[in-house]
């Protein structure tokens, strides 16, 4: 009954169903996508490691029901409202610990080919441009030029390949065919016949590709 997705303006409230709980604690931490993708090159899940953290927020419930009996609680976390990123929610109780990733808002990206290499364009889960648009590679930041392309050359281990897609702090996790650099040409050539004359200059036609 949790959605699965949220946007970046909508409220945050999950249900939780508690039994033999007398104690409860939800800690909420934010985390650094970037970051985590960067070092560790897949998804945020939530076997992420939280020992050495400092958790953003952290609350504690008390309850005096029959240990029994199951209920379902709900937990609103207005900090979250109107914001984008990745956090994980960690619920503590009875020696037992069970965790919710959240995550808020998204990107996607369009990408076409030029000369130059492979031109993306940065989009929001609105199909809007983003601000501050940039693209990480193998490590590599790669920014918009002046015509607002982002333009990551040809590979030299084409193939797909993980893309850190980053608008300012926020970040999200995409992959792309990435194509190597091949030149190729080819031509068509036309004569008309009846200017083949012996001991005469003429000219073709030519369309190259």
């Amino acid at each position: 009954h949790n959605p699965r997705t949220f946007a970046a303006a909508d409220p945050v409230s999950i249900g939780i169903e508690i039994k033999n709980v007398r104690e409860l604690i939800v800690k909420v931490y934010e985390i650094n996508a970037l970051n985590y993708y960067l070092q560790e090159g897949r998804e945020v899940n939530t076997d992420l490691e939280l020992d050495g953290l400092v958790a953003n927020s952290e609350k504690r419930y008390t309850y005096d029901v029959p240990p029994l009996r199951r209920i379902l609680r709900t937990f609103d976390f207005p900090e979250l409202l109107n914001k984008r990123g990745v956090w994980v929610v960690e619920l503590i109780g009875n020696g037992r610990s069970s965790r919710a990733l959240i995550r808020k808002g998204g990107l996607q990206y369009l990408a076409r080919t030029t000369p130059a290499g492979t031109a993306f364009h940065i989009l929001n889960i609105e199909n809007e441009p983003v601000e501050d648009p940039s693209i990480w590679i193998a490590g590599r930041q790669f920014k918009p030029g002046k015509k607002g392309n982002i333009i990551v050359p040809y590979s030299t281990k084409p193939g797909r390949q993980p893309l850190i897609l980053a608008d300012g702090d926020f970040a999200a996790l995409e992959f792309h065919a990435m194509p190597a650099e091949v030149y190729k040409l080819s031509a068509g050539f036309h004569v008309e016949a009846e200017t083949l004359l012996p001991g005469h200059m003429t000219s073709i036609a030519v369309r190259p590709a």
